[in-house]
């Protein structure tokens, strides 16, 4: 709860107060003083820290959940504004030099508005702005509400199934919880069941929940597979009539062999689709990874920008 989050923001504060940790030793040992007791006072170690301030600490850092302060109590203790007013947005930098790559990819999305799927590889070196290039052309779709952006970035150090599309589906299923039930039937397809067989996410859709046909009576792992596919290209075929689609994977070389399958299976034969897919990874020397050659068979044009 956000009670644990309060007790975080407590020990930083109370390392920076004191220039140490509420609690050291080992972990057992850390975990025997946290249930023992409260740490030493900041004021104890740093007699120079307002004592006002240093109340604030040991609050935030007591045992129980419920005798931390909240944010707005926290926020009256250092004399802010609970509420703060919304402030207007503040300009973002300008994107200096990417003009050419902006233009591209705008082109790119024009062309997939007629119905023809369009790929985008955007590659090169790490730290080279493939990630602010992109973020701002996506920002800029979105604010204009010319697509429906879905967004997706592999994790090195992450392992779980599908990694490479997770964030995109999450993103879809959190599209679809803003629409009415009825909204929501007339999109799902056939063989949802199986979709929400791998991303369980789904189902948080109370649309998709509710359903009956939510059965798991096909258990060999191929089957399942492609009929969950077939039912995630149907599926975002028909939000396509609804909104264009952007799908954008930030990081691919970081990907899975079970995403680049999936998306493989996504593109080919996907048939009319409003749909521009966008992966950007890091290379060195210029060179594409494997993954991206997967799909040199398929129709849709290939942008490479680095």
């Amino acid at each position: 709860t956000a009670a644990s989050d309060w007790y975080a923001m407590g020990v930083m504060l109370y390392e920076v107060l004191t220039g140490q940790l509420p609690f050291s030793g080992l972990p057992f040992a850390i975990i025997a003083q946290k249930l023992a007791g409260s740490p030493q006072p900041p004021t104890e170690i740093a007699p120079d820290v307002p004592s006002d301030l240093a109340q604030l600490c040991m609050d935030m850092l007591a045992i129980e959940p419920e005798d931390r302060p909240d944010h707005s109590e926290i926020l009256r203790r250092l004399g802010a504004d609970p509420e703060p007013p919304v402030r207007a947005r503040t300009p973002s930098a300008p994107l200096l030099g990417r003009e050419g790559q902006l233009d591209r990819l705008e082109e790119a999305h024009e062309r997939s508005l007629s119905g023809k799927p369009v790929f985008v590889c955007v590659h090169g070196p790490s730290g080279f702005g493939k990630t602010a290039l992109l973020s701002r052309f996506v920002s800029l779709k979105t604010e204009r509400g010319s697509a429906l952006v879905l967004k997706g970035l592999c994790h090195e150090r992450e392992h779980l199934p599908y990694k490479g599309v997770d964030g995109v589906i999450d993103n879809l299923s959190r599209y679809l919880r803003t629409l009415p039930d009825e909204e929501v039937q007339d999109l799902l397809p056939e063989d949802i069941q199986f979709l929400c067989t791998i991303f369980p996410v789904l189902e948080r859709v109370p649309a998709i929940s509710e359903l009956s046909t939510l059965r798991r009576d096909i258990r060999e792992p191929m089957e399942v597979c492609r009929r969950a596919f077939m039912a995630l290209r149907e599926l975002l075929r028909r939000v396509a009539k609804i909104h264009p689609l952007i799908i954008y994977i930030d990081d691919l070389q970081w990907s899975d062999e079970d995403s680049v399958g999936l998306l493989n299976e996504l593109l080919v034969s996907v048939g009319k689709l409003r749909l521009l897919m966008i992966v950007s990874f890091v290379v060195k020397k210029s060179r594409r990874p494997r993954s991206c050659d997967r799909w040199s068979s398929w129709g849709g044009k290939t942008i490479t920008s680095s």
